[in-house]
């Protein structure tokens, strides 16, 4: 089933949704998301700019391919905001990020609460300038439509 979202409003109700439909499950796993969805990105021909939020009760056990994965997408027009429930600890998957030294910042870690008071969003315009600054993209009239892609 596909969902358009719009604003926190619109997270927090697909959020609620998916709540009932999604059962938890070990181990945890990104990098088939976040590959799948590099593959995505990597193959449309059109200017647009991309948001992955994935939210998660702990940290992925497939470490090293969530990192690769994660460093495969840094020259695309992406966001991942990673939002962690409880007391999920995302520390190690931050750190290792960092010590790759990628390219550009356009991972952002946060809590619900930093999405429902709008924080973890802020990070997105920043996101899309460092894509285009590192892109040399003059933005004027280089991005088209908002595509919302397919819950995956």
């Amino acid at each position: 089933m596909a969902e358009v979202v719009v604003g926190v409003d619109g997270i927090l109700s697909a959020y609620s949704i998916a709540c009932t439909d999604v059962a938890q499950s070990r181990p945890i796993q990104f990098s088939g998301v976040v590959n799948r969805t590099v593959d995505i990105v990597s193959a449309s021909p059109h200017k647009k700019y991309y948001v992955l939020l994935i939210i998660t009760t702990g940290a992925p056990t497939d470490m090293p391919a969530t990192v690769e994965a994660l460093v495969r997408g840094a020259e695309l027009p992406l966001s991942v905001l990673i939002v962690s429930l409880g007391d999920a600890d995302l520390a190690e998957l931050e750190n290792e990020l960092l010590a790759q030294g990628g390219i550009r910042d356009f991972v952002k870690f946060g809590s619900l609460s930093d999405v429902i008071d709008g924080r973890l969003l802020t990070a997105i315009p920043k996101h899309f300038i460092s894509h285009i600054r590192y892109k040399r993209i003059d933005p004027r009239g280089s991005f088209t439509d908002l595509e919302i892609l397919p819950l995956l």
